[in-house]
């Protein structure tokens, strides 16, 4: 392995002194700058650098910074110098991508930098350093450091001897360290993504896509390099190592880490090639044999497929682009997980996804999501009937959960069977309606119909037999009888006006209305009446079968009496006689009293008694009857005599 002469690369780059700068101690200070605002960020650094201690610089949210001329012959953006944080948040800085832009690369660091969220690209440098030269303490923190190119050294980012290079969340990706080599020397270009000659610590972070002409496609490094659960995957040297390249110079402890598909040209796959000693921790997996002197420990995988999704870098959530694992793939669950709980990978992947999500955490930048083979339907819980009748149709609860993939309906999550027993019947097994519940992939439970439950939609019947719609005699002994029934619930209550077997009353002339109500025990209800009359008996104080003569005046004479017999005549009941008839024909006969005995042809009251003197003149011989009205009674009374 060929690397480059430090005495070169001293020549090209030249040695800034930076000189201390004395001051009093001040709290960080914090500048905004507005989305485009490329000369306030230009100020910012400038004043930054001009004040000792730490100062914050925070980008707009998503914004855009595109750099059109360098700050000097190399950089876009004043090289920094002293202590500096910028909170990019999102942003993007860029080299303008128009032609005619002259070739800078976008930072250099001789201080302090931190990066944080950021996106720097479109950087160009003819010698080293595309995207980012250092000569300080640099860290990258969630940065997508991406399509810079140097003609010979780092085309994503070049640190210096001495340097410290911090990289952890971030991914380094399409740079290319071969780009504006005039005397296209492929054996002079190291390092497409990373070439470092200082201190090297990469976590969590994805280095992919990378070229370089000689070595290093992904990573170069003649200095110590931590390599801890990053994903190197499809870099490429044109001649030799195009995962990682370790010089005499250098050395790499790496644990967690996968390499997958890098290529060197001239001698097929090249995960791995070091002249410096590698160590690994374990856990470690590569897909060719080019690891194999390394990756020997508890846990190393050599010559295994690594799963990585065949769309290569993409938005898989997270600040920065991934590699996801697909199904299957033999870095799922294969870390190591005590170095995934602790700094720097602290129990998250790249994109901040918690570690493990299965049994143990994975290798590489990318935390699998937990497969979940659903073949099962939702599970569906529902009320069973509660034994009790009901009048109107019952309605069952129902809950639903898929433990899988979800419910396709989230309002499938609570639904209600219910049943559709008819009017007027009545059922102790009556069945829910039922329904379908599907989960999002299309695995369905069905619930219902559930049987069993107790609708009575019918009301009970009443029989009743007594009283009749007839005429009963005053005082007379009438009892009630009836009874109710009810196929469904069964009958909760049978009321009459008076108890069934008991005595109803005829203590008083007039028409009376016996009801009698059934309730079952759903409630339903239903009713039977009957009316009848009580009348007063009619006791004859004369002899209804003895003639008398036609012309003569016959004196009818009757009680008002009960059924037993017993007067109840008043004289505040009045008779009065309506009409007389020959029983054998019908005809109306006259009706006359005799002698104004009877005004207004009502019967007199003496003595417990009523009379009434019947005139018989213009009689025929026959059998007569007259009819009479006895006070509030409503029954037309008759009395018979005979007439010769």
């Amino acid at each position: 392995m060929r690397r480059a002469s430090l005495t070169v690369l001293g020549v090209l780059i030249g040695i800034k002194a930076f000189s201390a700068i004395l001051g009093a101690a001040r709290a960080p200070a914090t500048v905004n700058i507005a989305d485009g605002d490329v000369a306030g960020l230009i100020a910012a650094i400038n004043s930054a650098n001009a004040s000792p201690g730490s100062d914050v610089i925070d980008l707009a949210a998503g914004g855009t910074y595109v750099l059109t001329i360098p700050q000097d012959a190399d950089n876009g953006l004043p090289a920094i110098s002293d202590t500096l944080t910028i909170n990019g948040n999102g942003a993007t800085i860029e080299r303008r991508d128009a032609v005619g832009t002259p070739h800078f690369r976008i930072f250099q660091v001789g201080g302090t930098a931190t990066l944080n969220d950021l996106r720097i690209t479109n950087g160009r440098h003819g010698n080293m350093g595309g995207g980012i030269l250092n000569f300080g303490s640099l860290t990258l923190d969630r940065v997508d450091l991406s399509g810079n190119a140097a003609a010979l050294y780092g085309g994503g980012v070049f640190s210096w001897p001495g340097s410290s290079l911090t990289v952890r969340s971030s991914t380094i990706a399409n740079n290319t360290a071969d780009t504006f080599n005039p005397s296209g020397c492929h054996s002079c270009s190291y390092g497409g993504g990373v070439n470092a000659w200082g201190t090297l610590a990469i976590s969590n972070s994805t280095i992919a896509g990378n070229l370089t002409g000689f070595a290093g496609g992904g990573i170069y490094s003649n200095g110590p390099v931590l390599l801890v659960n990053s994903t190197v995957a499809s870099n490429r040297a044109l001649n030799n190592a195009g995962g990682f390249a370790i010089d005499s110079g250098g050395s790499m402890t790496i644990v967690n880490t996968l390499l997958s598909e890098n290529r060197g040209s001239s001698f097929g796959p090249t995960n791995c090639s070091a002249i410096g000693p590698v160590t690994s921790l374990g856990h470690n997996l590569s897909t060719d044999g080019t690891c194999t002197g390394y990756f020997n420990q508890a846990g190393d995988l050599n010559n295994t497929p690594a799963g990585l999704d065949p769309a290569g870098l993409q938005d898989n959530g997270g600040p920065t682009p991934t590699i996801a694992l697909i199904d299957g793939s033999a870095a799922i669950d294969a870390g190591r997980d005590s170095v995934c709980a602790v700094a720097p990978v602290n129990g998250a992947d790249q994109r901040g996804v918690m570690r493990p999500t299965g049994p143990r955490c994975d290798i590489g930048a990318f935390e699998a999501p937990v497969v979940v083979v659903d073949e099962d339907g939702p599970v569906v819980t529902c009320a069973s009937p509660d034994g009790q009748w009901h009048a109107l149709d019952v309605t069952l609860t129902c809950t639903a959960v898929d433990e899988g993939s979800g419910l396709q309906n989230p309002a499938d999550a609570t639904f209600f069977l219910s049943t559709a027993v008819a009017a007027g019947t009545e059922t102790a097994d009556a069945a829910t309606g039922s329904h379908t519940v599907c989960d999002t992939i299309g695995n369905c439970t069905t619930a219902g119909p559930i049987n069993g439950n107790k609708v009575d939609k019918k009301a009970p019947t009443v029989s009743l037999t007594s009283p009749t719609a007839t005429t009963y005699l005053l005082n007379q002994s009438v009892n009630a009888a009836f009874g109710c029934a009810d196929g469904g619930s069964g009958v909760a209550t049978c009321v009459g006006t008076v108890a069934t077997g008991t005595a109803i009353t005829t203590g008083s002339v007039g028409s009376q209305t016996f009801v009698v109500t059934a309730t079952d025990e759903a409630g339903n209800t239903s009713t039977q009446s009957v009316t009848f009359t009580v009348a007063y008996n009619q006791c004859l104080l004369f002899d209804p079968s003895k003639s008398h003569r036609a012309g003569s005046t016959i004196p009818i004479k009757l009680t008002l009496c009960d059924a037993s017999g017993a007067n109840v005549s008043s004289s505040s009941v009045a008779l009065v006689a309506t009409a007389v008839f020959l029983i054998s024909n019908n005809a109306p006969g006259p009706l006359a009293d005799s002698g104004n005995a009877n005004p207004d042809l009502q019967f007199r009251f003496s003595d417990g008694a009523y009379i009434f003197n019947l005139s018989l003149k213009n009689f025929s011989t026959g059998t007569y009857a007259l009819t009479y009205t006895a006070g509030s009674d409503p029954t037309t009374h008759v009395v018979q005599f005979q007439v010769k």
